[in-house]
């Protein structure tokens, strides 16, 4: 009895330590397929808009750009309760949604939301107050995510995480590409640079509306992450994609090697070990004593 106990308390220690490294896993699986049915939505929404209402959006998109005064950026973690109106003027109809942002080298795909949307970090992006609304005319847009959303009840007060989100925004690089997709129109951003900032030097920070700038913002620890990027010409844009495609677009053989070759080095450690073992533990008595 007090063997089967032993063996019974050993199995829930694996399993909860199991349930432990996987529930961010699974819970950032989750909700990157419940995204992507949001932003399926969004885009069939978006294609079903006539050229007319769609032009209509977009004006008074700019309208409300133009009444924007010198920005004044205001940290939005972890609550923001300053003034959000106007902020709907891109939303679509039935989706909640203002946009997409789309960052290929993370393959990170987040919806964007007005800020005083309900739980919109929860799950993806907010449209920061002040800032541009993004028109494809020029201006700074500025988006904030939570670099990883603290899941609900006892996980998330034993420190886990549902969702990664902006988690791995640090790991951007200079030239890296970013992509705004909103009624179905896409611009492409180039990153130029990384800057980590204290939460109250955000005010002091260059919010200028001039250019046709993005900036992203996240919350690692008590810093704020924020990744600058220039709006590309249509040029750039096709040349970058091209390569993109490129990338994507490997030869049988390279995807094979790539994808291969740590498999087979894998099984090739693992078949080592094995017949060190098999050797060890079959010995002959007398190459045994030799040994």
């Amino acid at each position: 009895m007090i063997k089967f106990l032993r063996r019974l308390l050993l199995f829930l220690l694996i399993l909860a330590g199991l349930a432990y490294l996987l529930f961010p896993f699974v819970s950032d699986q989750r909700l990157q397929y419940r995204n992507a049915a949001l932003i399926r939505e969004y885009r069939h929404l978006c294609r079903n808009l006539t050229e007319a209402e769609k032009e209509n959006l977009l004006l008074m998109a700019r309208i409300y750009n133009g009444s924007l005064p010198n920005p004044i950026i205001r940290d939005m973690f972890p609550d923001y309760s300053g003034d959000v109106r106007g902020q709907n003027v891109l939303q679509v109809s039935g989706s909640g949604l203002i946009g997409v942002l789309e960052i290929p080298s993370l393959r990170a795909q987040l919806p964007i939301y007005p800020a005083d949307a309900p739980d919109a970090m929860a799950s993806g992006v907010i449209l920061v107050p002040g800032a541009s609304a993004p028109t494809g005319t020029g201006g700074h847009v500025v988006l904030a995510g939570e670099s990883g959303h603290q899941a609900a009840g006892f996980p998330g007060e034993i420190g886990l995480q549902d969702g990664f989100l902006f988690k791995y925004l640090g790991s951007l690089q200079q030239g890296d590409l970013i992509t705004l997709n909103v009624l179905n129109e896409t611009w492409l951003y180039k990153v130029t640079g990384t800057e980590t900032v204290s939460a109250s030097r955000l005010n002091s920070t260059d919010w200028s509306l001039t250019g046709d700038r993005l900036t992203l913002i996240s919350n690692p620890g008590n810093q704020r992450l924020l990744v600058r990027a220039e709006r590309m010409t249509e040029q750039e844009a096709a040349r970058a994609m091209a390569d993109a495609e490129k990338v994507r677009n490997l030869p049988g053989w390279a995807t094979v090697m790539l994808l291969g070759s740590p498999v087979l080095l894998i099984g090739l450690v693992v078949m080592g070990i094995t017949e060190m073992v098999k050797k060890k533990r079959y010995q002959l008595p007398a190459d045994a004593e030799r040994s």
